[in-house]
């Protein structure tokens, strides 16, 4: 499912999860990589950053969370077939409108805990906004990696414990957001919230990820960072021009030492013989 830090997180017990979230925005999601915004900037940053791991001529290339298809034209042009899914039917059906006829793309509704291919079936798997919103992502991440032929390239988002500006943002904002509602609800002053809206999405420890993929799938070759924020949520809505003007010159942290700093990053692995 596609990366937006405003779905509801997965409860346990939960198979469904985010995904009436998505069904609800799957018809203007693919506008958001053209805003203006400092979210449209961070996940611009972040499709860029996967493309340069994924490399030239991948071959057959799984996204995992595919959205409403928004990594299949950068796959299409590189000589690929592209295979598409995601738990909203919604979104599927977007994907389905926008490259009708095209015989490169080919989407399915499915879910990334039990992807309905066979082993060894795609020379790349790529995911974003899935391992921080599944009940079991590590089951994910083996998935991702039991389709992958051997040798193949796994090329994932994952979202950073370590960043200040993601941990506040899920963790604080969020949560006392959807607590808030939920008093309100209480006291017959508001509708009754999502439950979904007091718990916070599973951020990783970048040592942590690369552990967890380099057992379930081989070896990490590269990990690159992105979003760099120092203006708190929600406060850089509310100065969309000063946060965009830093976020380009906060990008080079990635390159750096501070590179940590960053809300999320991408790993690159490569699937063992």
């Amino acid at each position: 499912m596609p990366d937006d830090p405003r779905a509801p997180t997965v409860p346990p017990g939960s198979e469904r999860g985010s995904i009436p979230y998505f069904d609800s925005v799957a018809d203007r999601y693919h506008e958001r990589y053209d805003e203006e915004t400092p979210d449209g900037f961070a996940i611009r940053s972040r499709r860029d950053r996967l493309l340069r791991f994924l490399g030239p001529g991948p071959g057959r290339v799984l996204d995992v969370g595919c959205g409403p298809g928004v990594m299949a034209t950068a796959v299409a042009r590189r000589g690929g077939a592209f295979f598409g899914l995601d738990g909203s039917e919604r979104m599927i059906a977007a994907a389905r409108r926008g490259f009708a006829g095209d015989p490169r793309t080919h989407f399915a509704v499915g879910n990334a805990m039990t992807l309905p291919f066979r082993a060894g079936s795609f020379d790349a798997v790529i995911s974003t906004g899935v391992i921080d919103r599944v009940v079991r992502p590590e089951a994910a991440i083996a998935e991702m990696g039991r389709v992958l032929r051997p040798g193949g390239t796994l090329v994932l988002g994952v979202p950073n414990l370590l960043s200040p500006y993601g941990f506040w943002r899920s963790h604080v904002v969020y949560r006392v957001a959807g607590y808030a509602k939920r008093l309100l609800a209480a006291l017959g002053r508001g509708r009754e919230p999502d439950p979904n809206l007091a718990s916070a999405a599973r951020l990783w420890l970048p040592r942590t990820a690369r552990r967890t993929i380099t057992r379930l799938v081989g070896p990490v070759e590269g990990v690159a960072y992105y979003h760099f924020a120092v203006i708190p949520y929600p406060l850089d809505l509310r100065l969309p021009g000063l946060a965009l003007r830093l976020a380009p010159r906060l990008e080079r942290l990635a390159d750096g030492p501070l590179r940590w700093l960053g809300a999320g990053f991408i790993v690159k692995a490569r699937k063992r013989d």
